[in-house]
């Protein structure tokens, strides 16, 4: 009941606006008028899809839910976000692009077509394998860096 009623009340300062804008301004020409007239009709509709059509299609999705509404709607980050925000903050993107993503890319495309298919246990298996995988990259991309570097400071001072 509070929902109609606060679109009650912006209905009515709504119109009231109209009001006061057409009275207070005599040149306000035939198109002006029908800009705003059509701007609140607009303006309405959107509260009432908003305030009153989404309230009862809730309803029925909670009515056509075979757990009874208990389920909750989740949202969760995509497979290895965190870590490629860790290497898109520590390496260039050259690097990252190149070397370093592409597992964490190829972990995404398995653990999505696994939760298409309903196999949840294989999905958390494939996340966990590619964590593990994507971190090994890292580990061995830093190691070769490191080495390339060692090799570099070799050559020089030797």
């Amino acid at each position: 009941m509070g929902k109609l009623k606060t679109l009650l009340h912006f209905l009515y300062w709504e119109l009231m606006w109209i009001l006061e804008k057409m009275v207070n301004s005599p040149r306000l020409g035939r198109w002006e008028g029908l800009l705003v007239y059509t701007a609140v009709v607009f303006a309405a509709l959107g509260y009432c899809i908003r305030f009153v059509w989404f309230p009862v299609f809730q309803g029925l999705q909670f009515l056509s839910n075979p757990l009874g509404g208990i389920s909750k709607i989740r949202v969760y980050r995509p497979a290895g976000s965190i870590i490629l925000k860790t290497i898109r903050f520590l390496f260039s993107e050259k690097v990252v692009d190149n070397v370093l993503a592409l597992p964490i890319y190829d972990m995404r495309h398995e653990y999505n077509k696994a939760l298409l298919q309903g196999e949840i246990k294989k999905a958390n298996w494939i996340l966990m394998k590619g964590r593990f995988i994507a971190i090994f990259t890292i580990f061995a991309y830093v190691v070769t860096t490191f080495g390339k570097s060692i090799e570099k400071i070799w050559k020089i001072g030797g």
